[in-house]
C-alpha cells in the first residue's frame, strides 16, 4: 500500500513575538520558520526622539510635550495595565480627553474604545501592548512610549501605529530608571541610535492631578468624585 499523505499545517502571521513562537513550536511537528524581513525595521517618515528623565517628573515632561506640540491625537503606551488606567485618569485631571485600553477589558468595550478613538471622539488613548499590533489609525500624529518596552520588537510595533498610509508621524520615548535598560537592545534591533533630546525647564508642565488619590474614584480635600 502506498504511504499515507501526512497532514501539513502552516501558520501565518504578520507579527509573531517570541512567546507566540514558543507556543506554536510546542504544537507543531518539526516546524520550519520562513520569515520575510524588510531592509529597514522602522519607517523613514517616523521621527523618533527620546528623553532621559527621572520617573518622579516623567508625567510633568509628558504633559509639557503634549501642551507644546498639541497633537491632534496621540497614542501613549505603558507596560502595565494599572499604569494605563492611572495615566489616563491623570490626563483627564489635566484637561485632556483621554481613555485607556488594556487586555483585561471586555472585547466589546475594547472595540468601542478603538472605534471612538479612530472617529476622533477623544484625543488621547493610553494603552498597553494590546494596541501595538493590528490597530490601524491612518491619521495618528504621535506615539509616546511613556514606558520603554522590554521587548524590542514591541517598540517597532508601537511606533508603527503612526505614519500609516504614507503619512508622517512622530514617536517620542521617555526613558526613566525602570525602563532605560531596554534602550540598548531596542537601538540594536532597529539599527540606529534614537536621537536623545535634553528637556529644558520650560518643557516641564505642572501636574494638576497631584494631590488626588486616583482609583475608581478620586479624592482631594475631602471631596469625592467618580472619574
Amino acid at each position: 500500500m502506498p504511504p499515507r499523505n501526512k497532514r501539513q499545517t502552516m501558520l501565518f502571521s504578520a507579527t509573531l513575538n517570541r512567546v507566540s513562537r514558543r507556543i506554536a513550536t510546542e504544537y507543531l511537528n518539526n516546524p520550519v520558520p520562513v520569515e520575510v524581513t524588510p531592509d529597514k525595521v522602522t519607517v523613514d517618515n517616523i521621527s523618533q526622539e527620546i528623553y532621559h528623565v527621572k520617573s518622579h517628573i516623567k508625567m510633568n515632561l509628558m504633559l509639557g510635550i503634549l501642551k507644546a506640540q498639541a497633537p491632534q491625537n496621540a497614542l501613549i503606551f505603558t507596560n502595565m495595565r494599572h499604569a494605563a488606567l492611572r495615566l489616563s485618569k491623570k490626563l483627564q485631571l489635566n484637561g485632556f480627553h483621554s481613555q485607556y485600553l488594556t487586555g483585561n477589558l471586555p472585547q466589546g468595550q475594547r472595540l468601542k474604545i478603538m472605534d471612538n478613538f479612530k472617529a476622533g471622539k477623544f484625543a488621547i488613548l493610553v494603552a498597553t501592548d494590546v494596541a501595538a499590533r493590528g490597530l490601524q489609525i491612518d491619521d495618528l500624529e504621535m506615539v509616546i512610549n511613556y514606558d520603554l518596552p522590554q521587548d524590542c520588537e514591541n517598540y517597532v510595533h508601537r511606533i508603527g501605529r503612526t505614519a500609516r498610509a504614507g503619512n508622517s508621524g512622530k514617536a517620542i520615548s521617555l526613558a526613566s530608571e525602570g525602563t532605560a535598560g531596554h534602550l540598548e537592545a531596542i537601538e540594536s534591533y532597529i539599527g540606529m541610535k534614537i536621537p536623545a533630546l535634553a528637556a529644558d525647564f520650560e518643557l516641564f508642565a505642572t501636574d494638576s492631578s497631584e494631590g488626588f488619590r486616583i482609583g475608581t474614584t478620586y479624592r482631594k480635600h475631602g471631596s469625592r468624585k467618580n472619574l
